[in-house]
């Protein structure tokens, strides 16, 4: 496999190695930094900068992934923009697939299918390599509770072969959140599309135990 020396760097915001709210079963969860579309009222809009936050090379992500195969389905790439950073996750896609052809891979995108077909070389290759995209902005006036999405308009796009629609959409559509307890620091981070007042309620109640909670914001390397 042919490393593509220019583009052998990610810029992390931060991982996740096990969650259940990010795709379908158990998925390590790699959000990146950097996105220049910029929704109103966005979910991780700390991730929106494009400065350096944790500059890894895709040869220390795929370890850090194959770390967790056993225990994830596959993994999901989020953020920020994925696509903005598509030929390095081509490559981290490629290693991922020569070392655990099992674990899926999945990516979310402010941009459209249609918008990714027609875009860069590089955000062409990298829907090749996914087995789930989840397409288009947040919109805000457009929330509701969805599965693995924030807002109506964006889509579930099965890429490949891999899951069938009949195992992806009967399932439960409800939003779901997921709740991360950092014993280091003391807080909570949260993922997923939690309700305005259930993380403003939640927040309240677990300040009373000296408890936070953040988003998912700090890089967990080992």
């Amino acid at each position: 496999m042919k490393k593509p020396t220019e583009f052998n760097y990610l810029n992390v915001a931060s991982f996740l190695p096990c969650s259940s709210v990010n795709g379908p079963g158990k998925r390590f969860v790699l959000w990146v930094q950097g996105c220049s579309r910029k929704c109103p009222e966005c979910f991780n809009i700390h991730m929106q900068s494009d400065e350096p936050k944790h500059i890894l090379s895709c040869d220390q992500v795929a370890q850090i992934i194959l770390k967790e195969r056993k225990k994830i389905q596959g993994v999901t790439w989020s953020g920020g923009e994925p696509f903005q950073q598509a030929e390095t996750l081509v490559y981290l896609c490629k290693i991922i697939k020569k070392e655990a052809p099992e674990l899926s891979i999945m990516s979310y995108s402010g941009y459209t299918l249609e918008e990714l077909q027609n875009g860069t070389p590089g955000q062409r290759d990298l829907l090749k390599e996914l087995d789930i995209l989840i397409d288009g902005p947040y919109i805000h006036s457009e929330k509701a509770p969805l599965k693995w999405r924030g807002s109506q308009n964006q889509r579930i796009h099965l890429l490949a072969d891999r899951y069938s629609p009949e195992n992806i959409f009967t399932e439960d559509q409800k939003t779901e959140v997921e709740l991360v307890f950092q014993q280091e620091s003391g807080t909570l981070i949260t993922t997923g599309f939690p309700e305005a007042s259930f993380e403003n309620d939640l927040i309240e109640a677990l300040s009373r135990f000296g408890l936070e909670i953040q988003p998912v914001e700090e890089c967990n390397e080992e």
